[in-house]
């Protein structure tokens, strides 16, 4: 059972202390496996990974990617996960930030365990982290740096608020870099438009580990059939996966589209707070991603959406309070969306 915000501060407490408990490891082991699982299986539902490659069950895949996650010191310290804690300042969050930094956690552990599965079964992973890493640190806008053992990419001029933005989930970036890689040019092009990508995006911070970047590139080329062991495609050819990776494509755009065109009125005139007019638009994006593509989570409410964003709401007050804004932004950037795929289908 995974935990409610308010047990997963305790139990987060004692497991950065110097002594983590059994029980607490146990409960937060638990809680991690739930949201790996759910993560892994949104991945295999949207066609972004196959189980036969690693010859796992789900679960126990998800269980070998952030069992690093509870790695111990000499002295039976959790150390990541006090590293963690130290980095993101987690005693000044409230519940519900804590429990979004925790999620963020294991999906960036998680990643990292697919990364190394996919480094030691597909040779295609290793030379893209080879030539990413060439062209990001030969590029004026980028840096390339380790953060906790990771290598992260970054816009070199970001500012202090686009840095305390989310990171892009993995399938914006893909949806993005299906863009990017479409005219099948040199990694040293893709580097540099995604750099413009950063410095223009308006939900998301400029950065993204190493890691995922590789990952979302072989996925990519994988589906397009560009990579050995995959069925190759016809370039003018809009198959299935293709119109997913293009609608994602263009509700990012819509998202873009209709924020700016929407903050006016809504920040300026109405006087929503900037904080709870991004969550609007985040929470936008995943019921857009749900009903337009399946590559969201499934029967995802609105209000469920809109909790994942901000402190948790009650019917009521969500009724009360946000119903007629966020329905009507849904409708509103689902329109653009269709408007642009309307050629397609």
């Amino acid at each position: 059972m995974s935990l409610a915000p308010a047990s997963l501060r305790r139990t987060f407490a004692d497991l950065v202390g110097d002594q983590p408990s059994r029980l607490a490891t146990d409960a937060f082991v638990e809680h991690s496996r739930q949201i790996a699982t759910a993560y892994l299986l949104r991945r295999t539902h949207s066609g972004r990974l196959r189980l036969d490659q690693f010859d796992l069950r789900v679960e126990d895949l998800a269980l070998d990617c952030f069992a690093d996650l509870f790695r111990r010191d000499d002295e039976g310290r959790l150390v990541r996960l006090r590293g963690y804690a130290q980095s993101i300042g987690w005693e000044s969050l409230d519940d519900a930030g804590l429990a979004i930094a925790v999620r963020r956690l294991v999906f960036s552990v998680v990643n990292e365990g697919l990364f190394r599965r996919y480094r030691e079964s597909d040779p295609t992973v290793g030379r893209l982290i080879r030539t990413l890493k060439q062209h990001v640190g030969e590029h004026d806008r980028l840096s390339l740096h380790r953060v906790r053992g990771t290598y992260l990419v970054e816009l070199l001029d970001a500012t202090p608020d686009q840095k305390a933005r989310p990171l892009m989930p993995p399938e914006v970036l893909e949806a993005h870099l299906h863009g990017l890689l479409g005219s099948s040019g040199p990694m040293r092009d893709v580097v540099g438009e995604l750099a413009e990508l950063f410095a223009s995006h308006p939900l998301y911070a400029p950065a993204v580990s190493l890691p995922d970047l590789a990952l979302c590139i072989r996925n990519v080329l994988a589906r397009r059939g560009e990579i050995s062991g995959e069925a190759t495609a016809d370039a003018d050819d809009v198959d299935g996966r293709n119109l997913t990776v293009l609608v994602q494509s263009y509700i990012e755009h819509a998202l873009a589209r209709v924020r700016h065109d929407m903050e006016g009125l809504y920040v300026g005139r109405r006087g929503i707070s900037p904080n709870l007019y991004l969550a609007y638009f985040r929470a936008v994006g995943d019921i857009l991603r749900d009903q337009l593509t399946g590559a969201g989570t499934p029967d995802l409410s609105f209000r469920e959406a809109l909790n994942g964003h901000i402190a948790a709401v009650s019917s009521k007050e969500y009724r009360r309070t946000h119903q007629a804004v966020l329905e009507y932004l849904v409708n509103l950037t689902r329109a653009r969306v269709l408007a642009q795929a309307a050629p397609l289908v």
